[in-house]
């Protein structure tokens, strides 16, 4: 963990991992649950999602977006309306069907040095993490937001709501 230096004594970095659920999809076809792509209604939430997060100045130093098609086309909509020169990395442990605890193994291994993450996937699992991490579950709508300031990402109950943005 990373330190800084406050009054003479020495604190760690907090670590601040937003949590963002898919934007609303297109109805499963032929193709498949992991060929749905964002419906119009999900690029405009997640359009205006980015935008509201770049006024404020939002710079994530890293992105990662589950293997499914709505999560990295929510993922890629956000971080170009916000405007950060940043491209999301696929995180196969952010699947609908992986456990929260090999999230937060991989993030661990991921992460370096980064001290604020992006993470774009599904519910229940992003739920489940910030439960995880703040000891409250939360159900995350299609294209919601949650930001959670951690002092460890392997740590239970190490963390705290500090944003949520639904639209």
């Amino acid at each position: 963990m990373t330190a800084r230096r406050r009054g003479g004594s020495v604190q760690p970095v907090p670590l601040r991992v937003d949590l963002l659920r898919h934007g609303l999809a297109t109805p499963a076809d032929g193709a498949g649950d992991e060929a749905r792509a964002l419906a119009p209604e999900g690029v405009a939430t997640a359009t205006a999602l980015g935008k509201r997060l770049g006024r404020l100045k939002w710079r994530p130093e890293r992105a990662y977006a589950s293997p499914l098609r709505r999560a990295r086309e929510t993922a890629a909509v956000v971080l170009s309306a916000a405007g950060v020169g940043l491209e999301a990395e696929i995180l196969s442990e952010l699947a609908p069907e992986c456990e929260l605890e090999d999230v937060a193994a991989a993030l661990d291994t991921e992460l370096g040095d980064a001290r604020h993450v992006l993470l774009v996937g599904h519910q229940p699992l992003l739920g489940q993490l910030a439960g995880y991490w703040t000891g409250n579950p939360m159900a995350l709508s299609p294209g919601e937001f949650l930001g959670v300031e951690l002092e460890a990402v392997l740590a239970r109950r190490s963390g705290q709501l500090v944003e949520r943005i639904a639209f």
